[in-house]
C-alpha cells in the first residue's frame, strides 16, 4: 500500500499526511537469554568490553555465543515488547567474532502456537553491519523480539537495538495496479457426488483437499496405482471429469500429500497415530524415489491440462500433517517440480503448503533452496479474526519473501470465516458468526495486494470442520446470501484492475478499482456504520454494494459506510 496514513474527516475533504514512527523504548541492554531442551544447551550472552565500538556505541557492547544447541534452543531475547496488532521496525548492530555468520531475526509469540510473524536470516561479518526486520505482529498476546546464532561454536557482538512503531500499510507494500489473475477465484467441492453442481461464480480453480485424494488414499499399496479397483482413484477423475464438463477454463489443483504407512520413514509418529489422514500420514517417506513414481504415475495420467496446478503438501508446518525437516520438504518439491513438468511442461507446482504461522518452516526451506523449484508460495490464510488481520499475515510473507531476494505469486489456497482453536483467544464472538462481508473485504484485499488466489474452503459449507460459511445451500444447488454475493463479486471483478489506497480516516479500507476505461473507489469498514465523505468515493454521484443497493446518505450528505464493501464511481451513471 502507499506509504502514507490518511488523518482527520471532514466532509469535504481527506488530508494525507506522512507516517509517524514513535520509539518503544528499550533498555541500553535489553537482552534476556533463554535456552530449552535436554540436554540443556550451552550459550552466554554478557556485556563484552571486546564488542564495544563505534556502530554499537562505547557503552553498549554485548556478546551472544552459542557452544552447543544439546536438545533445544537457545536465543536471546528482548522480551514482551510485541503488542498485537502492532507493526514494527527493529534494528540492531551485529559484528562476528568467530563461528559461522548465519543469525535469525525474528518476531515471536510467547506463547502457544508461538508463531514467528517476520523473520530474516543474515550472514554477520567481521565489521559492524546494521540488521533491520520489519513486520506486522498480529498474534492476539504479546511477543518478543529473538536472535539465534544458527551453527553451534559461532558468537557475535550486538550493539544497542532499536525498536520502533510503524505503519502497518509499510510491510509488504505493493502500490501497483493488480489485473485480477486467471486462477483468482478458487473453490473446494468436498461433496461432490452427493450433488454435480456447479457454483454460480465459476471458480477459475477447484482444489482437491479432503477428497479422498491424497498420497495415502491413491496408493495404500507399494505398487501401481489401481485406476480402476481404488475408489480413491475413481474419485479423482471423478473431480477432473466433473470440472471438464462445466469448464473449459477451470483449473484443476492437486494437492500431493500425506504418505501411506509403507512408504513411510521410521521414528515417532505419534502425531498423527490416529489422524484420519493415515496413521504414519505426517512421516516423510524413507525413499524419495517411491515419491517419485507416484507424483510421476499422476502427472503422466492427468496430463495435458486435466491438473495443471500442483501444490506440495498441506500445511507442512503443522505436525499431525508433516514431521519431516524443510529440508527434506525441498527434496520432496524438488521430484514433484521434475515430474510434473516433465509430464507437462505448463505445469505451475506451488507450496510447500503451511498456515499463517508457518513462516519459519517457510523461511527455512526457502534458506535450503526451495525457490528454485517453485512457481509460486501457497499460505493458508483464515478470516476469523478479519480481512486486514488475514491480509497483514500474508503481507508479512511477502516482506520475508523479499529479504530471499524472490518475488514469487502467493496463492491463498484454503480461507474460511473460521479462526480455529488458538489457546490463547479468550472469545469466539467472531468466529461464531458467518461474516458474509469479510469474505467480500478480503477477497478484494487479495486483488488489490497482487494476491494470486483466493480458495474457499467450501462451497457447501465447512461448519463441521471448521465453523466457516458455505456458498450453496443445503439442496446444492442455491446459493446462500454470500454465494449470491460472491457471484456478483466475481462479476465486478473479473477483467478488472484494483490497488489499494491509503487508510482512510479511522476504521475506513479502500481500494481502487478500475475496468474497461472506468475507475471507481471500493470502501468499507469494521466500526459498525460510520458517515464519510463524498470526496471518499471521489464525489461519485451513486454509491451502492455488491448487491446493487445503493448506500444511504445523511442530511449532510456524508456517506453511510459499513463492511458491505460499497463502491462509487466518479463519472455520472458508471457502473461496475
Amino acid at each position: 500500500m502507499l506509504p502514507r496514513w490518511f488523518s482527520g474527516i471532514a466532509l469535504g475533504w481527506l488530508c494525507a499526511v506522512a507516517p509517524g514512527l514513535s520509539g518503544a523504548a528499550l533498555p541500553e541492554r535489553p537482552w534476556v537469554l533463554q535456552a530449552w531442551g535436554k540436554p540443556e544447551p550451552v550459550a552466554d550472552a554478557s556485556p563484552s568490553a571486546e564488542c564495544a565500538g563505534s556502530a554499537a556505541g562505547a557503552s553498549s557492547g554485548f556478546v551472544f555465543a552459542k557452544t552447543r544447541s544439546g536438545g533445544g534452543a537457545a536465543e536471546l531475547i528482548v522480551p514482551s515488547v510485541l503488542v498485537p496488532g502492532k507493526a514494527y521496525e527493529f534494528q540492531v548492530p551485529v559484528r562476528l567474532l568467530r563461528g559461522d555468520g548465519g543469525v535469525d531475526v525474528f518476531f515471536r509469540r510467547d506463547s502457544p502456537y508461538y508463531e514467528t510473524t517476520a523473520i530474516k536470516t543474515v550472514s554477520a561479518k567481521s565489521q559492524w553491519q546494521t540488521v533491520l526486520l520489519r513486520g506486522v505482529y498480529d498474534a492476539p498476546k504479546v511477543g518478543s523480539v529473538r536472535l539465534a546464532l544458527r551453527q553451534d561454536g559461532s558468537a557475535i557482538c550486538l550493539g544497542r537495538p532499536e525498536l520502533r512503531e510503524i505503519n502497518p500499510e509499510l510491510v509488504g507494500a505493493d502500490e501497483a495496479w493488480h489485473p485480477v489473475p486467471e486462477h483468482f477465484f478458487g473453490i473446494h467441492l468436498n461433496k461432490l457426488g452427493r450433488h454435480n453442481s456447479w457454483p454460480s461464480f465459476a471458480p477459475d480453480v477447484v482444489r482437491l483437499w479432503d477428497t479422498g485424494t491424497t498420497w495415502h488414499d491413491l496408493q495404500p499399496r507399494d505398487g501401481r496405482i489401481d485406476w480402476r479397483g481404488n475408489p480413491h482413484a475413481q474419485r479423482l477423475s471423478y473431480f477432473s471429469d466433473h470440472v471438464r464438463r462445466h469448464s473449459r477454463d477451470a483449473a484443476l489443483m492437486m494437492t500431493l500429500s500425506m504418505t501411506p504407512t509403507w512408504a513411510s520413514a521410521p521414528g515417532d509418529n505419534s502425531a498423527c497415530a490416529t489422524s484420519g489422514y493415515g496413521e504414519r500420514s505426517c512421516m516423510p517417506p524413507a525413499d524419495p524415489e517411491a515419491w517419485r513414481r507416484f507424483v510421476r504415475e499422476v502427472a503422466r495420467r492427468f496430463d495435458g491440462g486435466r491438473v495443471s496446478l500442483w501444490e506440495v503438501w498441506n500445511e507442512a508446518d503443522v505436525p499431525t500433517h508433516w514431521l519431516g525437516t524443510p529440508q527434506q520438504m525441498v527434496e520432496l518439491v524438488r521430484i514433484a517440480a521434475e515430474e510434473t513438468r516433465k509430464a507437462d511442461p505448463r505445469s505451475l507446482i506451488i507450496g510447500p503448503n503451511v498456515t499463517t504461522n508457518g513462516l519459519h518452516f517457510l523461511h527455512n526451506f526457502l534458506l535450503a533452496g526451495g525457490g528454485r523449484h517453485i512457481d509460486g508460495i501457497s499460505v493458508h490464510a483464515y478470516l476469523g479474526y478479519g480481512a486486514a488481520q488475514a491480509m497483514s499475515r500474508l503481507r508479512n510473507v511477502r516482506e520475508m519473501l523479499r529479504s530471499h531476494g524472490l518475488n514469487l505469486p502467493i496463492w491463498n489456497t484454503e480461507s474460511n470465516t473460521a479462526c480455529g482453536g488458538d489457546p490463547d483467544v479468550a472469545t469466539r464472538v467472531f468466529c461464531e458468526k458467518t461474516h458474509d462481508e469479510t469474505v467480500l473485504q478480503s477477497a478484494l484485499l487479495h486483488a488489490a495486494q497482487g494476491m494470486a488466489n483466493f480458495t474457499f474452503y467450501t462451497w457447501e459449507g465447512a461448519q463441521g470442520e471448521v465453523g466457516g460459511a458455505s456458498m450453496a445451500q443445503a439442496d446444492f444447488r442455491s446459493n446462500t446470501r454470500l454465494g449470491s454475493l460472491y457471484e456478483e463479486l466475481a462479476r465486478w471483478m473479473r477483467g478488472a484492475s484494483l490497488r489499494p489506497l491509503p487508510p482512510a480516516p479511522g476504521p475506513v479500507t479502500r481500494v481502487q478499482w478500475r475496468k474497461d476505461g472506468r475507475q471507481c473507489v471500493v470502501a468499507w469498514t469494521q466500526a459498525g456504520v460510520v458517515k464519510v465523505s463524498p470526496a471518499l468515493f471521489d464525489q461519485a454521484e451513486l454509491v451502492r454494494d455488491v448487491a446493487g443497493r445503493p448506500a444511504e446518505r445523511d442530511a449532510t450528505g456524508a456517506w453511510l459506510l459499513g463492511a458491505m464493501p460499497m463502491i462509487g464511481c466518479a463519472s455520472a451513471g458508471a457502473r461496475p
